[in-house]
């Protein structure tokens, strides 16, 4: 089973100096998130700074590990810091998470709910960092034909490989219709899952 959110990291630190050093700098890493819309940017920590430890003139030290993103984040950045100041950084962009295949299999109204059974098709255990959200809108048909929707509540989820799980609403006065929307959080936008249509 792999966790959705995980990835594995590779930091090598190299003493380049003539004289040993001593270990007394840390290594942070962070995230770098963006949310839409509006793109606002925003760095969080990504584990608890590591110690290093001493490091012989040209010795080099890899530091693996693993750690969770959130699927609006964009770039890792490696920092060796002290308490009060930034030696080094260095930052670079992460690949996409995937975005799993889920789907709505069933749209049901009863007791005043729209009830939505969803079904992880993959093998990712879909984490609270995975992005998975599920969004309700409430429609109302126009003279013309169209439908003017509004959202009417909505929530991140989490499923279990090949898992069932079932969300609902609470249906609100003046809508005609509603429509159910899976859609992950990856970075810049949103990538749709799946969407479905029931009348009232």
């Amino acid at each position: 089973m792999q966790t959705l959110s995980m990835v594995e990291y590779e930091i090598k630190i190299k003493n380049d100096a003539s004289t040993p050093y001593r270990g007394i700098a840390q290594l942070a890493l962070d995230l770098k998130s963006i949310i839409p819309p509006g793109e606002n940017i925003f760095w969080e920590e990504g584990t608890p700074a590591k110690e290093i430890g001493p490091l012989a003139p040209g010795e080099e030290k890899s530091i693996r590990g693993q750690l969770s993103r959130k699927g609006a984040a964009v770039s890792l950045r490696a920092s060796i810091k002290t308490k009060d100041k930034v030696w080094q950084s260095k930052t670079v962009k992460m690949a996409e998470m995937p975005a799993p295949k889920v789907e709505i299999t069933n749209l049901e109204i009863r007791d005043g709910k729209v009830y939505a059974a969803i079904k992880n098709k993959s093998a990712y255990q879909i984490d609270p960092n995975g992005g998975l959200l599920i969004q309700f809108y409430g429609g109302v048909k126009q003279a013309d034909g169209s439908v003017e929707f509004s959202p009417a509540g909505g929530r991140s989820m989490t499923l279990a490989p090949h898992a069932e799980a079932t969300q609902s609403s609470t249906i609100r006065d003046g809508f005609d219709l509603y429509k159910v929307t899976l859609f992950f959080t990856r970075g810049k936008t949103n990538i749709t899952a799946d969407s479905k249509l029931i009348s009232l």
